[in-house]
């Protein structure tokens, strides 16, 4: 057999072996495709099955009070429950924002008996600025369900309410414990009710919470 009959026939084997190559290749990426494919269309699925319905519920659950800044018919409250003990020894204080006014009720027994009451005069620029300066601070939101219930909680510490209100209406309300249990894990905010109350401090120090 002559040189170049052998290397023709090399030359054909080489050509094959590569088309062999080449298709195998062509399947394996094909097959690689398919399974990229198909693990891309469960883990879109889960996601829209499994993630949809918590974006929903959330955006429903959530509202903005920077909307109430500049309304005359909305108010911000911060209650301040004492420990829960004798009706006798028990205190708690409540300071009320809004357009018109900064008041401070601190509270006897657990009627709600007002035994201080101080009243500042406030404008629609700082409530609106405070409302803005609230919500930067976490405070959003309305709690629903058994867990916006805060009766009882915490009986051995403070407990922290806070509510915005337009046309009496709760439009926003979340409460947090000095336990750690809450429905908001919010820092903060409170200081931003006590400074809108000159001498704060020195009116409450007659009072034990």
């Amino acid at each position: 057999m002559s040189n170049d009959v052998k290397q023709a026939k090399a030359f054909t084997k080489l050509n094959i072996c590569a088309i062999i190559i080449l298709m195998n290749g062509k399947v394996y990426f094909a097959f690689l495709g398919l399974v990229v494919f198909i693990v891309t269309v469960f883990v879109i699925a889960a996601t829209l099955i499994n993630g949809g319905n918590d974006t929903t519920v959330a955006d429903e659950s959530k509202v903005s009070i920077e909307q109430f800044a500049d309304t005359d018919t909305s108010e911000a409250v911060f209650y301040r429950r004492g420990r829960i003990r004798a009706d006798e020894s028990h205190t708690s204080y409540r300071i009320t924002i809004n357009q018109v006014s900064r008041t401070l009720e601190v509270l006897e027994g657990f009627e709600g008996v007002v035994v201080e009451r101080q009243v500042f005069p406030n404008n629609p620029e700082s409530y609106e600025e405070f409302i803005f300066a609230i919500s930067g601070r976490g405070l959003e939101g309305i709690a629903e369900g058994e867990d916006a219930d805060p009766r009882g909680v915490c009986p051995d510490n403070l407990l922290s309410e806070y509510t915005i209100t337009n046309n009496s209406d709760t439009v926003a309300y979340q409460w947090v414990g000095d336990c750690g249990i809450g429905t908001t894990n919010t820092r903060g905010v409170s200081s931003l009710f006590k400074s809108q109350i000159p001498d704060f401090f020195d009116t409450l120090s007659d009072f034990s919470l």
